[in-house]
């Protein structure tokens, strides 16, 4: 089963997600550029949420809401993998 863990900030975000968002950064990129510029300046607005999508205590995904933006999510490669991200969140 699937869980979305919401993890307290940017910096606690990357401590989880960090070395799987690496293993494709170029597909992360976004992921990545916004988790670390929140964390160096260590603000974060209201309603901002950093969360790793897991199963078994593996991240298989992310998802990142810096509103007034919507949800960003990554995932492998697969688009199926991403619809059932998607449909977790609900």
């Amino acid at each position: 089963m699937y869980q979305l863990i919401a993890h307290e900030g940017a910096d606690a975000f990357l401590g989880r997600a960090e070395a799987w968002l690496h293993t494709r950064e170029a597909e992360h990129n976004l992921h990545l550029s916004l988790s670390y510029a929140r964390r160096d300046s260590g603000t974060t607005e209201p309603d901002t949420l950093f969360g790793t999508v897991e199963a078994e205590s593996e991240v298989l995904g992310c998802v990142i809401r810096t509103p007034p933006h919507t949800w960003g999510v990554g995932s492998g490669t697969s688009t199926r993998r991403r619809l059932v991200l998607l449909c977790s969140l609900h």
